[in-house]
């Protein structure tokens, strides 16, 4: 069976340290991917939990403009609807989101972290 998309959620936080929403898990071997984008001021992300179990951090990126993107997994995530909960060091502007999938391989569900950062420029 294939990787396939369950669902999709997002917040946003105009300043704060903490932000909270509800993401609903469904199917079966699943992976939960929570990525938390905010402005570099020096904050940092202290935690990301999904129906209060811990996530862990996959990787982060600067873009060098000033805009720090950090993405977070939760391997056989619980199903139903839970609460996604970000928490920063220090009052940001920062935006969560949330994207679940089915059918994942449970021991190695992601490959290794890459990351780049450029720019785009319109015709």
């Amino acid at each position: 069976m294939a990787v396939a998309f369950d669902a999709a959620s997002v917040a946003t936080q105009a300043s704060g340290s903490t932000l909270s929403w509800s993401h609903t898990c469904t199917g079966s071997n699943r992976l939960l991917t929570v990525a938390v984008h905010w402005l570099d001021t020096g904050v940092t992300v202290s935690s990301v939990t999904y129906a209060g179990t811990g996530m862990s951090s996959v990787g982060k990126v600067n873009n060098g403009t000033g805009l720090v993107t950090e993405l977070f997994r939760l391997v056989a995530p619980a199903t139903g609807a839970n609460t996604v909960a970000i928490t920063m060091s220090a009052t940001a502007t920062f935006i969560g989101g949330a994207i679940s999938f089915t059918a994942v391989n449970q021991t190695t569900p992601l490959g290794t972290w890459a990351s780049a950062t450029g720019t785009l420029s319109e015709p």
